[in-house]
Order: C-alpha cells, then sequence, then structure tokens
C-alpha cells in the first residue's frame, strides 16, 4: 500500500494537493497504467526527480525568495525554460517534445 503525508492534519493547501495525488493515484493505478509510488517524508534520496527540478528551479528562484514579489509571467518564463530543457532520461529529447512523440504514437495506433 503506498505512503503519503499531507504534512498536515488535513487543512489548506497540503491537504488539497494531496488530495489531487490520491485521485491520480488512484486514476492511474485501479487502470494499470503506471506504478505510482509515493516518499516517506525526510527521504530526499525517494525523490530524485523531484529533486532535480526542485534544483533547476532554484537556478532561477535562490532560496529564501519571497514569492510574494514574483509574478505569474516570471514563474511561467522560468516553467518555459525548465521544461525546454533536452533531458537525458528522455532520450535527450525535451519535456513538451517527447510528450507530443507519445501522443503522435498513440494516434498512429488507433488507426
Amino acid at each position: 500500500m503506498p505512503r503519503y503525508s499531507s504534512g498536515q492534519s488535513g487543512t489548506g493547501a497540503a491537504a488539497h494537493c494531496l488530495s489531487i495525488v490520491i485521485t491520480v493515484h488512484e486514476v492511474f493505478c485501479h487502470r494499470k497504467v503506471i506504478n505510482f509510488y509515493f516518499a516517506r517524508p525526510y527521504h530526499s534520496w525517494e525523490r530524485g526527480a523531484n529533486e532535480n527540478i526542485n534544483g533547476l528551479v532554484r537556478q532561477y528562484f535562490p532560496k529564501g525568495t519571497d514569492f510574494s514579489e514574483v509574478t505569474e509571467q516570471q514563474v511561467e518564463t522560468v516553467e518555459d525554460l525548465i521544461n525546454s530543457r533536452p533531458r537525458k532520461r528522455l532520450e535527450y529529447y525535451t519535456p513538451i517534445e517527447f510528450i507530443n512523440t507519445l501522443k503522435k504514437h498513440r494516434r498512429e495506433l488507433r488507426l
């Protein structure tokens, strides 16, 4: 059984995010689409991809950044920059290219 923790007692944004994760988990796992794993709190080595993305984000927003002063446009710019970086894990495709390739193959399989 997967483990998960909201970090709070069921209130606020963390609980909302947790409910989304649980819903996604239920949809994907019960349909046997993918395996879904939940990392334990304070086990950063179980969240390699997440920690990698956090490092990429920190290149643009250093620790201690006041996010109340960061605009939506700045966040979208960083999001676009990160999603435009080729990934070794994706055979040096960008995430956007990789997703589009998957969609193309999926359409071809339906034909």
